[in-house]
């Protein structure tokens, strides 16, 4: 069990190093190296939820059932639209091109510790952002107007942690330690599924542009 959680959290940890890199290629000055950018334009930002928030949330869709996890990843879809129409107006879905890259990871307390039989509790999101240049200061001003009052915006958030990214790249050449941690839940869950919908990448991949 152990081995193939591991197996699995290496593979979502690479596949998101992966797609990271590949956005910095596009968008980098030609002398930069990753980490440079993302130190510069790269955010790990965690999100913590109001639990009396949620649940008035969960009764206004209580005419169905709503899997574990789903409410919580909605407010997340909510907020980078809110960022698409701050950045790019209220046609941003014709705009994707222009669009920061947002990977939201669902988590839950004691999750580092592996597995456990009982329900899952204080699930969180940990989320890596990487914005293009001329994006990052109206992206932290936006942030810190939903941190301030985030249910006047309409959102569930108890708290909002905000860390620029100042290390990527493991200097021996391994996975990196931020997608690692970012993804040990879904290693997890791959194994043995609690949660169906805990990782989101935005733009949709399918629509992602460069």
């Amino acid at each position: 069990m152990k081995g193939s959680v591991k197996r699995n959290s290496a593979i979502y940890s690479n596949w998101i190093e992966s797609i990271i890199r590949e956005k910095v290629v596009y968008w980098r000055n030609g002398s930069e190296s990753c980490d440079e950018y993302l130190r510069t334009y790269g955010f790990f930002v965690t999100f913590t939820f109001d639990r009396g928030l949620l649940s008035s949330k969960k009764n206004e869709a209580s005419r169905r059932e709503i899997p574990c996890g789903d409410i919580e990843m909605d407010e997340m879809r909510k907020l980078y639209n809110k960022v698409l129409r701050s950045f790019l107006g209220s046609n941003y879905s014709r705009r994707l091109d222009e669009a920061p890259l947002a990977i939201f990871s669902l988590d839950a307390e004691g999750t580092r510790f592996g597995m456990r039989n009982e329900p899952l509790q204080n699930l969180h999101v940990h989320s890596i952002w990487v914005m293009r240049p001329g994006q990052v200061e109206p992206y932290l001003g936006l942030l810190e107007l939903v941190k301030s009052a985030p249910w006047k915006s309409g959102f569930a958030f108890d708290s909002i942690d905000i860390r620029r990214i100042s290390k990527f790249s493991d200097p021996m050449g391994g996975a990196s330690l931020l997608t690692s941690y970012l993804t040990k839940f879904q290693g997890q869950n791959a194994t043995r599924c609690q949660i169906s919908n805990d990782l989101m990448i935005y733009p949709r991949l399918k629509q992602s542009a460069a």
